[in-house]
């Protein structure tokens, strides 16, 4: 709290976790977020429902395993590691397979044609805008920042309860609707280049200094 409130200026990922740092007495906060590198699709068949992230309670793996039971049709991939894995993989249905940690993300999401971010928290979600470059719409959890990230309906759809994702999930399903979205993902997507977001972070390095 001491380094939030003496800090000249503070800058977070999104306006979730902006709130965060002034509930905690940061007072010069300012809001700019993760760029993304470029990624560059191959061409793939693109046929998986994957999630990406570590396999921790708060990312909610176990979400994606209760949709692949109610769509057995559909194959899933779990990107990631962490302490849930083996108990996950024992209660998995055979239509969702197990990757482990990966650093072929352009690779992966080439081969995906709806990424699945069901966290109970994030601040951020930089996986969002991975899978909008490479033209992957996204169904994420309506939490933190990814919000700020999604727009419903666009390049993504986002859901509160499980009842509401099974609904919007088959609705995404309509492969002319993965591919407006995916379309517009890519549009989106590149308002998050490095070179806007250094930019914004320089801007605001010259204002804090120049301020009295």
């Amino acid at each position: 709290k001491k380094s939030l409130s003496d800090a000249d200026g503070i800058i977070a990922v999104s306006r979730y976790l902006a709130k965060k740092a002034l509930s905690l007495g940061a007072k010069n906060v300012h809001v700019v977020p993760n760029g993304v590198r470029e990624l560059r699709p191959k061409k793939r068949k693109r046929k998986f429902i994957t999630f990406i992230g570590t396999l921790r309670h708060y990312k909610s793996p176990e979400t994606v395993l209760e949709l692949s039971k109610i769509f057995p049709d559909e194959k899933f991939l779990i990107v990631g590691d962490g302490p849930l894995r083996r108990i996950l993989e024992e209660k998995a249905p055979s239509n969702v397979k197990f990757l482990g940690y990966r650093d072929d993300v352009e690779d992966i999401l080439s081969k995906t044609k709806i990424l699945i971010l069901p966290s109970k928290r994030e601040g951020f979600g930089l996986v969002i805008l991975e899978a909008n470059t490479l033209g992957v719409p996204v169904i994420g959890r309506k939490v933190g920042g990814i919000p700020e990230l999604i727009r419903e309906g666009k390049n993504g759809i986002m859901f509160e309860k499980f009842e509401e994702l099974i609904e919007k999930f088959q609705e995404m399903l309509v492969p002319k609707k993965q591919r407006k979205m995916g379309a517009l993902g890519r549009e989106i997507s590149k308002r998050y280049t490095w070179k806007n977001i250094a930019e914004k972070i320089e801007e605001i390095y010259e204002s804090t200094l120049c301020s009295p």
